[in-house]
């Protein structure tokens, strides 16, 4: 049974989970996946379409671990790395420089700089004596020659400034987390799996506890483009979709809340050394200290709750991504058979037209060879039509299916793990073949007929 140091920890964490769960609606899956993210040190992801409060309720959270350094950022393709994980001190890169965190660190400087300004500010009301300038002179040369000292043991090793960035927060927020650029890339996937930063040669550790990311949709890992990215997903342990709110109560609820000034008020907390302590390996024991004879009972609930599904606020990434695989290869073939169908029924039709064309035309054919038009030349002119009719057919298919994808894109919407393309590719090949049928149909059907009937023979036709 935990002790009733454990217990009081745990009421807490529900009272901050409680508390959180005040100030939104419909997220109680959101916040019961952050505190198992940040009991467990994992990594986070959130997908959802903008407006879901997916922010907010990680902000509203982190507020309420008091003492937790913070650091959040929205990223884009014009993130650098600096941005998120400091830049390099220049002064440790001068020769008899010293660095800012080798002098902000060291207790000694730090004693001598201050008495150095206690002698300042009250030399004013000191006696205007050598004695006094004796001293100054004297408190000034021991900074100095301390400081020498510090530039001759660590002048020219390069240091990084990392105040108010990664390296020195506990918990990291990035939203648009698929959106940085591949120089960020390479750093973040260190950070989410190694807790670790390289910068000009030298690895730093990071003590970030949990990085928080959120996004309103998931790259398509099949693009070549994208793929890079699939990484940076594998290193978000848990991942949490969230959904427009159902409940119109609710909604009213947190606009009144807002309206009234209620919004953000936080009446519980809990602090960093208490989740740290929440997250010592003795804590986690108690949940699973049952007696050997119930152990056997013990391992077939979880066995149930695993199975499930429905016990842990969270789904693994495997499931994840065999459900997108599922849809987007249900997609494909659905669109696959049907553009297949349809371009048989497209090719039988201008079969037909061309061959109903020549067969009706066959007289008017045969006088213009009469006249002295070569066969070479009523190829052209057949090649030409055939030319015309699938320009009209190709064009009419691109006009037609742009608007039918935006409008079928529309209507799956909800569906937010679906991102829509367009791919020219398949427009081009249908080109190509269309101006292959367009040459070879109309020339074979009219040398069938031109074999089965001669000259003489269609220009003796009747076609009244």
């Amino acid at each position: 049974m935990p002790n009733q140091n454990t217990q009081s920890l745990c009421d807490r964490m529900l009272a901050v989970m409680a508390d959180v769960n005040g100030q939104v609606a419909e997220r109680e899956e959101l916040v019961e996946a952050i505190a198992i993210a940040l009991l467990t040190r994992k990594n986070l992801f959130i997908l959802g379409a903008p407006g879901q409060a997916k922010s907010y309720a990680i902000n509203q959270f982190r507020a309420r671990i008091t003492g937790a350094r913070q650091f959040e950022r929205l990223l884009s393709k014009q993130t650098d790395e600096e941005q998120l994980f400091g830049r390099v001190d220049l002064s440790s890169l001068l020769p008899g420089s010293v660095p800012e965190s080798v002098v902000s660190g060291d207790e000694l400087y730090q004693h001598l700089r201050s008495k150095l300004e206690c002698f300042v500010e009250s030399f004013s009301s000191q006696k205007d004596s050598p004695s006094t300038y004796e001293l100054l002179r004297a408190h000034t040369a021991a900074l100095a020659d301390y400081r020498a000292a510090l530039a001759a043991l660590h002048s020219g090793e390069p240091s990084v400034l990392t105040a108010g960035k990664i390296p020195e927060a506990d918990i990291v927020f990035l939203d648009e987390i698929f959106k940085c650029n591949d120089g960020v890339l390479n750093s973040l996937l260190t950070a989410l799996n190694e807790r670790k930063y390289t910068n000009e040669g030298r690895t730093y550790p990071i003590p970030v506890i949990s990085f928080f990311a959120a996004s309103n949709e998931i790259p398509n890992f099949n693009d070549p483009q994208e793929k890079i990215l699939e990484a940076l997903y594998d290193r978000l342990e848990l991942k949490v979709v969230t959904d427009n709110i159902s409940d119109r109560t609710k909604r009213l609820a947190v606009l009144a809340d807002k309206q009234a000034g209620r919004a953000g008020q936080a009446t519980a907390s809990i602090t960093l050394d208490e989740l740290e302590q929440m997250q010592a390996e003795d804590y986690f024991m108690y949940a699973f200290d049952v007696k050997e004879d119930c152990r056997p009972h013990w391992e077939k609930l979880l066995s149930e709750m695993a199975g499930s599904g429905r016990a842990f606020a969270y789904q693994s990434k495997q499931t994840f991504r065999k459900q997108f695989e599922g849809f987007s290869e249900g997609f494909v073939m659905l669109g696959t058979s049907v553009s297949v169908i349809l371009g048989i029924i497209g090719l039988m039709n201008f079969v037909n037209v061309v061959y109903s064309s020549i067969y009706n035309r066959r007289r008017e054919l045969a006088v213009m060879q009469g006249m002295g038009m070569g066969i070479r030349q009523v190829y052209a002119m057949l090649m030409e039509e055939g030319s015309y009719y699938m320009l009209a057919a190709w064009l009419g298919s691109l006009v037609f299916s742009l608007p039918a994808g935006c409008f079928l894109m529309a209507s799956l919407a909800d569906i937010r793990y679906f991102q829509y393309h367009f791919y020219p590719q398949p427009f081009l090949a249908l080109g190509l073949a269309g101006c292959l049928a367009a040459a070879c149909v109309p020339c074979m059907i009219f040398y069938a007929l031109d074999k089965k009937e001669d000259l003489i023979c269609r220009l003796r036709l009747d076609l009244r």
